[in-house]
């Protein structure tokens, strides 16, 4: 028996977390579509999904860290001049745009990425997240705090008085 699935209620939040990722909007709809056809054309004998969002989430990334292995091999860039500038004078005195911020992202692992981006951006809890991912919810507080210390020491290199990942966020830069 299967679970006839609305995809229409997913598509905001699917299209939010592809946006997250490839930070380009027409690459984000792009991975959306392949998505849904990627459900649509499922096999229909397959077991049935419990959590239809948390698959399509764990699909998207799935697609997306296929696309960008191959796209590695073909030596395709990010054009991060499409990103608008704004810059943050910090409390501390750091002064940083966000197009800093978004870059140094990039350079980090999609798989600590994309539970900060959750975490920080989308207001998700570990256990959602957790969820999303199919992994245990130490693993997702795990790479949190790894993308968080790894962005912090990109960003900072070695400043005491540094920002971390949560003011990162509260100053509009994530």
């Amino acid at each position: 028996m299967t679970t006839k699935i609305d995809f229409e209620e997913h598509i905001p939040s699917l299209t939010r977390f592809a946006i997250s990722l490839t930070r380009n909007r027409d690459a984000a709809n792009d991975l959306v579509q392949d998505t849904v056809m990627r459900m649509l054309t499922r096999d229909a004998d397959a077991e049935e999904i419990d959590n239809p969002k948390s698959f399509m989430m764990s699909t998207l990334k799935r697609l997306f860290i296929d696309s960008t292995r191959r796209d590695k091999r073909f030596d395709k860039s990010v054009d991060v001049d499409d990103f608008e500038l704004v810059s943050h004078e910090a409390p501390q005195g750091l002064a940083l745009t966000a197009k800093e911020v978004m870059n140094t992202l990039t350079t980090l692992p999609i798989e600590v990425t994309a539970p900060l981006l959750a975490h920080v951006r989308d207001n998700k809890s570990y256990a959602e997240i957790s969820q999303e991912e199919g992994v245990p919810i130490g693993t997702i507080m795990s790479r949190i705090s790894r993308a968080r210390a790894a962005l912090k020491e990109k960003l900072c290199d070695g400043q005491k008085d540094c920002m971390d990942a949560k003011e990162f966020a509260s100053n509009g830069f994530i």
